[in-house]
């Protein structure tokens, strides 16, 4: 915080995983909570929809040969 502060910084941010004691931490030194948000990751199949194909989603695979994912 000092280099910010030498260098003019009026402003600091911290990014934590929600309810972590990176997050508590970061509290205890003095930041407070502006917003959280929600990052959702999912993997699919490159296959048309299920809703379309009339097949339902399966869990990718490792292909045993190579790099990739397959269905």
């Amino acid at each position: 915080m000092r280099y910010a502060v030498v260098a003019g910084c009026d402003v600091a941010t911290v990014t934590t995983q929600p309810g972590s004691k990176s997050q508590q931490n970061t509290q205890r030194a003095g930041f407070d909570l502006l917003h959280t948000r929600a990052i959702l990751n999912a993997r699919r199949c490159w296959r048309a929809s299920p809703r379309l194909s009339g097949q339902p989603w399966r869990r990718p695979v490792a292909e045993t040969a190579g790099a990739g994912w397959r269905c």
